[in-house]
């Protein structure tokens, strides 16, 4: 999987830019009058430093979507082999005993999923 490391460290500088904005403000909130005004009209830097930072972030997430979706479309075209035909043809089935253990959930799932039943482990 591809990791998109300089789209991610953006991202992380974009919130670190508005997780310092509103330090400064919530610092200035505690002081007088005028550091109340003075962080009252940073208002407008910390929406933006958060619209960056959302920007950043869905860009991010898009890429690594992107990636994925790459990663899943090849594996459609791989051909599975002999041996994981087989395991997975002996994970879905299994004997009375181990079904009747299972939780109702479990059951649906499992059955859902093309499991059998079998008197005896194949």
């Amino acid at each position: 999987m591809t990791t998109f490391k300089s789209a991610y460290d953006l991202a992380q500088k974009r919130v670190q830019a508005v997780n310092e904005k509103a330090q400064e403000i919530e610092t200035l909130l505690g002081g007088t009058e005028e550091d109340v005004n003075a962080a009252l009209a940073l208002e407008p830097a910390l929406d933006e430093a958060q619209a960056e930072a959302q920007k950043a972030i869905d860009l991010y997430n898009k890429l690594t979507k992107a990636g994925d979706l790459a990663e899943s479309t090849a594996s459609l075209f791989v051909p599975i082999s002999e041996a994981a035909a087989e395991s997975v043809a002996a994970k879905n089935t299994m004997t009375r005993e181990e079904f009747d253990g299972m939780s109702i959930s479990e059951r649906a799932k499992f059955m859902s999923n093309g499991g059998k039943v079998t008197e005896e482990k194949e």
